[in-house]
């Protein structure tokens, strides 16, 4: 394998596993949000709750989803850098480091080009 294809090949690896931690952050944001409000139908239902706490309740659903989805969208992008992605084929292949190895050196060939 060359170095163009093992970056090929790792690039690809990053975009999957960047499109399955940004599903996976909508979706367990959808599952607080839905958490949230049924808490909050729940709550409107033991104590008659004026509308502006319902508003209220509803903003802090809103807010509440869109900063798990950012939290895990972050999450899923620190844990997809060029180092990490190798260092996880590389264990998931059992190839003893030689992955991990490869792309160290092709990152080092490539910002000793650039200089």
């Amino acid at each position: 394998m060359t170095q163009s294809s093992l970056t090929t090949r790792l690039r690809r690896v990053r975009q999957r596993l960047l499109i399955i931690g940004c599903c996976a952050a909508i979706v367990w944001g959808i599952c607080s949000a839905a958490a949230i409000l049924a808490a909050s139908i729940w709550l409107d239902l033991v104590w008659e709750l004026s509308p502006t706490w319902r508003v209220g309740l509803l903003v802090f659903t809103t807010v509440a989803m869109l900063a798990s989805i950012g939290v895990l969208v972050r999450f899923a992008l620190e844990r997809a850098t060029g180092n990490s992605v190798a260092r996880r084929v590389d264990q998931v292949g059992g190839t003893g480091g030689e992955i991990l190895s490869g792309w160290q050196l092709a990152c080092r060939e490539k910002s000793a080009g650039d200089s």
